[in-house]
């Protein structure tokens, strides 16, 4: 039957073809008008709405829009660029292993602080302050930063960018040193002059140990993603390790080219997604408390298992931040142990209450985590707070 409609169509077609072209231009011809028209309409609406909108503000809502515009900006021209695709068994050189490097101290790694935020703790900077709030303009810069960058340091995230330069810094004189122990001191001499003293003392010194005796010759192994492939294949036995992203705070999981298994239950939500999910939180609040001139009673979230697997827990640390908890971590591996209740004067507003929807496979795969969430949901009910919070 199918077939006999698509030969009457197709023999319809030529008889009418004229008269189809025809009448199927006049059509797309009316059609762009109106398009454009429409298109236009709507271009002018906007840019009208936009300058009655800019002309009711004041000075100070127009500085308050210049500094998120700023802020924005400075998280574009912080964001990490790829080099392309990773080359099978290819050992990064060069830039590209100083830029891996940088990428991969950018957060902590378990209980190694991360350099952006040892050199900004060496300055009695907060990096976590400066991140949140790039475009807020900074009035009392520390003068030896400024005097390091060169240049005026305006804006938070003008010093982020500064101390993100001084990380590219250290990591190229590192390398210059073939990456030696014993060269630590020196290059931080070199890159913080007048300031060594305390500088090697600090948690720099720590990050670049770990950077010497552990990232890069896990760096150095990724030639076995060649050789554990053809030992797969030729029947042998490839080392298990675990999987993840190694620039989210678990630059642990190098080397690269094992029999990865997805993920330690007991492990999620990790440190790097608790920081994630806190900002998810907070940014679902502040846009709710915009909107509405309060927060939200109930907030209900869909949990899936791979996508827990691929970010480590990130909706996980979402729901916690919202019910005002916090996960505990064990020091030695950072598996979560258990959660304790956020006080109120630590939260700042009220606990939101949360629905949560969990997949099949989410509660096949992270039966500790549904305890967790169980966990965390009775000590918020029976937090003594009264009925308001």
């Amino acid at each position: 039957h199918h077939h006999n409609n698509s030969s009457h169509d197709h023999d319809h077609e030529h008889s009418s073809e004229d008269s189809h072209e025809h009448s199927s231009q006049s059509h797309q011809s009316h059609h762009s008008h109106e398009h454009n028209h429409s298109h236009s309409e709507a271009e002018e609406s906007n840019d009208h709405n936009f300058e009655s909108v800019l002309a009711k503000m004041d000075g100070k809502d127009f500085a308050h829009l210049i500094e998120d515009m700023d802020g924005y900006l400075c998280e574009l021209a912080g964001a990490q660029i790829r080099d392309g695709l990773h080359i099978m068994g290819k050992v990064p050189e060069g830039e590209t292993m100083i830029d891996m490097l940088q990428a991969l101290t950018r957060l902590s790694n378990l209980e190694i602080a991360s350099l952006r935020g040892a050199i900004a703790a060496l300055f009695d900077l907060d990096a976590s302050e400066l991140l949140e709030n790039q475009g807020l303009r900074v009035r009392d810069a520390p003068p030896m930063l400024v005097h390091l960058a060169d240049r005026p340091l305006v804006t938070a995230g003008d010093i982020i960018e500064t101390i993100d330069e001084l990380v590219k810094h250290l990591l190229a004189l590192l390398q210059q040193e073939k990456f030696e122990v014993s060269s630590i001191a020196k290059v931080i001499g070199e890159t913080f002059p007048h300031l060594e003293a305390d500088a090697e003392t600090s948690d720099i010194t720590t990050t670049l140990k770990f950077v010497c005796t552990g990232i890069v010759p896990n760096l150095a192994d990724t030639t076995q993603e060649i050789t554990n492939l053809i030992l797969a294949l030729d029947g042998g036995f490839v080392p298990a390790g675990p999987s993840g992203s190694p620039t989210r705070g678990m630059a642990h999981l190098l080397p690269t080219g094992r029999n990865f298994y997805a993920c330690d239950p007991q492990s999620l939500p990790s440190l790097a997604a608790w920081e994630v999910g806190q900002g998810l939180a907070k940014t679902c609040l502040d846009r709710y408390l915009a909107d509405t001139g309060a927060y939200p009673e109930h907030v209900a979230i869909s949990v899936w298992g791979t996508a827990a697997m691929r970010t480590h827990g990130d909706d996980i640390a979402e729901i916690f931040s919202l019910l005002g908890i916090r996960p505990k971590w064990q020091k030695e591996n950072h598996r979560v142990t258990g959660v304790e209740l956020i006080p109120l004067s630590e939260l700042g507003r009220p606990r939101i209450d949360v629905t949560i929807r969990i997949s099949g496979f989410f509660r096949d795969a992270f039966p500790h985590l549904i305890t967790l969430l169980d966990d965390a949901v009775n000590m918020a009910l029976d937090a003594d707070e009264g009925t308001s919070h």
